[in-house]
């Protein structure tokens, strides 16, 4: 995973007054100081993963919730009937 390296190494700077981060290589690039601290606070791939599947488990359990909705207010207008038919 390429992002845990800079996670780690800006918290260790952190917590380390005698470590200093000033750059790194990503590559065949360098990466200053502001690039290692943008990477440490992007999510890992797993973090990615958990999000899409997330979003998505999201969208179809909407969709779902829509499809049921016609027939959950045709329960309900059934069930006042029957209470106003038992009155």
């Amino acid at each position: 995973d390429l992002i845990s390296a800079p996670k780690v190494t800006v918290k260790y700077a952190k917590t380390n007054d005698n470590f200093n981060v000033l750059g790194g290589i990503m590559g065949e690039e360098v990466v200053d100081l502001a690039g290692v601290e943008t990477l440490s606070k992007m999510p890992s791939r797993e973090e990615l993963i958990g999000m899409v599947a997330s979003r998505l488990l999201g969208q179809a359990s909407e969709i779902s919730s829509r499809l049921n909705a016609p027939g959950s207010a045709l329960v309900g207008a059934i069930a006042v009937i029957g209470e106003q038919a038992a009155a």
